[in-house]
């Protein structure tokens, strides 16, 4: 073999290691890694419970076959609360920690738009990745960002609830395991869902 043909097999063979290997300290791509480097499977996912299109960072969420809304709404002291959350799994029997990853919001219902501050006062809001090892990376809201959630129709009297968001998330990396999430998650999108009353 020349000298040539075999520094370049040499620079191939190190390049081909390096983009197979996984720091998840610093990992920040665009999908979740699984296994070997290798991109979550894209799907298109039968929707449940409502009407919404979703992006994950630069992407249709499309990880899971299935996506599965719900809203509801609820009454403490007095007060009126919605929990809107989306779960992406692999099919529709009762989720796992290996089929789920988790998007939710809970807020106040007295008003239209919703910011961090918002957010912030209620522990549901985030993103929630696959948690089978009880040191599974956390998704906080990034603050860094303005955050929001606006509802574009609410009839109390069918519970229709409709509306658009734009949220940051940062990791807590707690885990080297597969799968490894981005250090940053962006979520934005619509929905459509009708609210379920919980007494």
């Amino acid at each position: 073999m020349k000298k040539s043909n075999l520094w370049t097999w040499l620079i191939a063979f190190l390049l081909g290691c390096q983009n197979n290997s996984i720091d998840a300290a610093s990992y920040d791509g665009e999908y979740p890694i699984w296994n070997s480097n290798v991109k979550s499977q894209k799907y298109i996912p039968k929707q449940i419970g409502g009407d919404f299109e979703i992006f994950f960072n630069n992407h249709l969420w499309n990880h899971w076959p299935l996506l599965k809304m719900k809203g509801v709404k609820f009454k403490v002291d007095n007060q009126t609360f919605v929990n809107i959350s989306i779960n992406a799994e692999q099919n529709d029997l009762p989720s796992d920690c290996l089929s789920n990853e988790h998007l939710a919001f809970q807020y106040l219902l007295n008003k239209r738009e919703y910011f961090n501050d918002d957010f912030g006062k209620y522990p549901w809001t985030g993103f929630f990745v696959p948690n089978c090892d009880a040191s599974k990376d956390d998704y906080i809201l990034d603050e860094n960002y303005r955050n929001w959630l606006k509802i574009t129709k609410y009839d109390s009297l069918s519970n229709q609830m409709d509306g658009n968001f734009d949220m940051r998330f940062k990791v807590n990396r707690k885990s080297s395991t597969l799968p490894i999430y981005p250090n940053n998650i962006w979520m934005h999108g619509s929905f459509s869902t009708i609210l379920e009353l919980r007494k």
